[in-house]
């Protein structure tokens, strides 16, 4: 009897995020760094008139035997919310709570030439919003 084939059986990582990221056709921006073996921190945030506007927290880190994707935006009072990693074959990084309002999954992949795609939805698919992000080069 062979053995089964597992498909994407990869140890979990974030480290595609790394990196400073432009939302296509907006001034809305995502900046990721890798802060231990097992955490990632990202903050959203806007440039408007040579201002920046922070937007959203957010950490992704081991907690137990889960991976924890922690949200805290601005129109929340920055209040954290918690989302669960659920393995996905399409989404690199796919994150649920079912109990939150909006979004209940979050999804993050890496699109490859430079590009990061982004989706936040609920959990029957009704409500959707894509997010497509260039690399910005470190000067």
């Amino acid at each position: 009897m062979s053995k089964p084939n597992y498909i994407n059986k990869t140890e979990f990582s974030a480290d595609f995020l790394i990196g400073s990221w432009k939302l296509k056709d907006n001034n809305s921006y995502e900046k990721w760094a890798k802060t231990g073996p097992a955490e990632w921190l990202g903050v959203a945030y806007e440039m408007n008139s040579g201002q920046t506007l922070i937007t959203e927290h957010m950490r992704i880190y081991k907690s137990d035997k889960d991976w924890i994707m922690e949200v805290k935006v601005k129109e929340n009072g920055f209040s954290p919310v918690f989302f669960r990693y659920q393995p996905d074959p399409f989404w690199l990084l796919l994150f649920k709570n079912e109990k939150n309002d909006f979004p209940q999954l979050i999804g993050y992949r890496n699109g490859g030439n430079g590009l990061l795609y982004a989706q936040i939805r609920d959990l029957k698919g009704t409500r959707m919003v894509d997010f497509e992000f260039t690399t910005l080069q470190e000067k």
